[in-house]
């Protein structure tokens, strides 16, 4: 198990069966938790975003997300997790993706903070900030078995677990690879 800066009870409402309840609460309690997660912004992202897993156990995970500014993370989605993210700061894009042997976008939206949304599994998105961003995403079960969409080279990567939503530069990180027809 691997936790900081939240406390207990966070952490069990952000688990409960009530998913309605636990974003209630998010939304009504932003500046608390902008508080808690002051002392561990994330790093500077090297990507579109930077990722620091405030906490996992055998429910699921919570991650703080640093993001730079206009820059698309890759279409990708997160296996059997789902769960919600709270964008805390930024305005961002999120675009929705459908696969059938070649990516298709099906649409997007701009999300203004703070605000939050809810994902299903297998949901296929890609997300950019407008300007520098932070955002907190809770997934349950933990995400494993990510695809990572590269419309570029026409192909998909399944990921490690620790892999961002980005063509990793290490080809250890890259678990299977299936190319497009």
């Amino acid at each position: 198990m691997k936790t900081c800066c939240l406390p207990k009870e966070i952490i069990e409402l952000l688990f409960s069966p009530s998913h309605t309840e636990a974003m209630d609460w998010l939304l009504k309690n932003i500046q608390t938790l902008k508080t808690a997660l002051s002392q561990v912004q994330a790093q500077v992202p090297p990507n579109a975003y930077s990722r620091k897993v405030l906490f996992q156990d055998e429910r699921g995970e919570i991650l703080l997300m640093q993001w730079s500014a206009n820059t698309f993370c890759s279409p990708h989605d997160h296996a059997k997790a789902a769960g919600f993210v709270l964008f805390l700061e930024g305005e961002f894009i999120e675009r929705d993706y459908e696969f059938r042997q070649t990516l298709t976008l099906r649409g997007q939206r701009r999300v203004l903070s703070p605000s939050i949304f809810p994902f299903e599994r297998n949901r296929i998105h890609d997300m950019a900030c407008q300007q520098k961003g932070l955002s907190l995403h809770i997934y349950t079960p933990a995400i494993s078995g990510m695809k990572v969409y590269d419309p570029a080279e026409r192909r998909t990567l399944e990921v490690s677990d620790s892999s961002g939503a980005w063509v990793p530069k290490d080809p250890k990180e890259i678990h299977r690879i299936e190319y497009w027809p």
